[in-house]
């Protein structure tokens, strides 16, 4: 992970999160445990510099996603 806000590892032990908003901070990768938050709703990563192969990304998200925002990334 080269660019990931700090703390965000302590993210992924919030196992009850239902909302997680990381929009805007320039990030250009996730915490892998991400998809381990299996009662995540609502992920906004809007406004970061992710990129690479889209369905690849998302395949790695919590199942239980209701609402995902990935503007102004850097997908193909």
């Amino acid at each position: 992970m080269s660019s990931t806000p700090k703390g965000c590892s302590k993210i992924c032990a919030l196992t009850n999160l239902r909302e997680l908003d990381l929009s805007d901070n320039d990030l250009t990768s996730l915490p892998y445990c991400l998809h381990n938050l299996s009662h995540l709703r609502t992920l906004d990563l809007s406004g970061n510099q992710l990129n690479g192969n889209l369905s690849s990304f998302v395949s790695g998200l919590p199942l239980a996603l209701e609402y995902l925002s990935l503007l102004h990334n850097n997908f193909n």
